[in-house]
Order: structure tokens, then C-alpha cells, then sequence
């Protein structure tokens, strides 16, 4: 059987999912969607089963995630979303209406809580719940599994890039930048240019920031937003369905 574990990331966070699912899969294929090479280079992959594993940006998919769909042609679908403990509004949802319209069968989803990027602690995921999923595919059950309908918010999908940009700054510290170009090269949509500029491309996925060596990069959300982001409700129960 062939499988296909693919995840995008940003801050690293959803890279541990695929992580978790490759350590019982070894032999599957790891698709790093995170990487701007992979989305230049896209071409038709075909797979018996796609782990397809991606953070939720202001309740929607990341724009890299939805620009490989196109290519990816499973015949069935387990999809892991993570988010930093806000709301992941209805993306599973909307997942799995896609991959139905593409005749695959989606035979699990997860929404699992995660450290959120634009803030300040540590968090561990307890990713121990996904092993009922991967059980699940060691019996061969490829069974439909049901997916729940969300609250998303109607503003949601309105200026989602802009209103991040808008909230959360990056700041370059010119002394400690060596300009050796890696938040350029690393960028997963090009927002990057040197001498260091930001274009109106960039989802603020953080992927900048974890890549520099010498930390010449750092997230600056405004003040209110913090506030907003520190006064919901968070959760690290994971929710499966099978």
C-alpha cells in the first residue's frame, strides 16, 4: 500500500503529527509542503492513502495546502488539523466536502490543540489519541468515517492575509542578520526579499523566524491581539473521529 504523509508547517508545531504517524509508517512517502521547492516542482501524486496534516490560519487553509490539492490524488484521506487553542472554525469540514467531490473517502479526522505561534509558552501535544486512527489503517478499515459542520466565523474568509499582516509585525534586527538568506529561501509563498523586505504574500506562518540562526527575526503582534488571543478558552483534548 501506498501512502502519502503530507503536512505543512510553519512555526513546527504540525510537523510532530506527521512525525508521529511516520514512526509507525516508515516506509510511507514524507511530502514537506512547507517547503517552497515542493510547490514549484508540484506534479501528480497518487497514493492509496494520503495523512494529510496542515495549521489552521484565522479558521481557513493555508494558502500552500489549497494551491497542491489540485495534485493530490488519493483514494483515501485522513486529515489532521492543528490550532493554537482559538477555534478551528470549519475547515475539517470543508476538507472533507473537497476530497468527497474528488470521489475519496475520508476515514478519519483529528482537530488537535497546539502551541499557538504568536504567543509566549510552552506546550506539549499529547498525540497518544492518534494511535486510534493508526490502528484503524493497520486493520485495513478504510470505512467513511463523519465529519462535523463548525461555527466559521462570516468574516472569516474576508481579507484573512490582510488582517493578519495588519495585527502581527516582524521585525529585523539588521546587527544580528548575517544576510545569509535562509528566511528567503525557506519562505513557503516568497514573501521575502533582500535587503530584508516583507511583501503583501507573506501568511505571518512564522517559518522565517524558526529558520533564522542568529534570531535576527521576531514576532510582534499588537497589544489587544495578545489580549484577545490570551482571554479565550483553551483546550488540549484532541477530537478524533473515526
Amino acid at each position: 500500500m501506498k501512502i502519502v504523509n503530507c503536512y505543512f508547517t510553519g512555526s513546527g508545531e504540525t510537523k510532530k503529527v506527521s512525525e508521529f504517524y511516520q514512526s509507525f509508517f516508515t516506509d510511507s512517502f514524507l511530502l514537506d509542503l512547507s517547503n517552497p521547492f515542493v510547490l514549484r516542482v508540484a506534479q501528480t501524486i497518487e497514493a492509496d492513502l494520503l495523512i494529510l496534516s496542515f495549521p489552521v490560519y484565522s479558521q481557513n487553509i493555508p494558502l500552500p495546502v489549497r494551491k497542491f490539492l489540485p495534485y493530490l490524488f488519493p483514494k483515501h484521506v485522513v486529515i489532521n488539523i492543528t490550532y493554537g487553542q482559538i477555534s478551528p472554525g470549519n475547515v475539517l469540514k470543508e476538507m472533507e466536502t473537497y476530497f468527497h467531490q474528488k470521489g475519496v473517502r475520508v476515514i478519519a479526522g483529528a482537530i488537535i490543540p497546539a502551541r499557538h505561534s504568536y504567543l509566549p509558552y510552552t506546550y506539549k501535544m499529547d498525540l497518544t489519541p492518534l494511535n486510534k486512527v493508526i490502528e484503524k489503517i493497520k486493520q485495513g478499515n478504510y470505512s467513511n468515517c463523519m465529519l462535523p459542520k463548525r461555527f466559521k466565523h462570516p468574516l472569516a474568509s474576508v481579507g484573512e492575509r490582510w488582517r493578519t499582516q495588519t495585527n502581527v509585525k516582524i521585525i529585523w534586527n539588521d546587527f544580528l542578520c548575517t544576510k545569509c538568506n535562509l528566511c528567503v529561501e525557506s519562505c513557503p509563498v516568497g514573501a521575502i526579499q533582500m535587503p530584508f523586505q516583507i511583501n503583501k504574500k507573506c501568511l505571518r506562518c512564522t517559518k522565517c523566524i524558526v529558520t533564522c540562526p542568529t534570531q535576527a527575526l521576531i514576532i510582534k503582534p499588537k497589544r489587544w491581539f495578545i489580549k484577545y488571543l490570551n482571554r479565550k478558552t483553551k483546550t488540549s483534548q484532541i477530537e478524533l473521529f473515526l
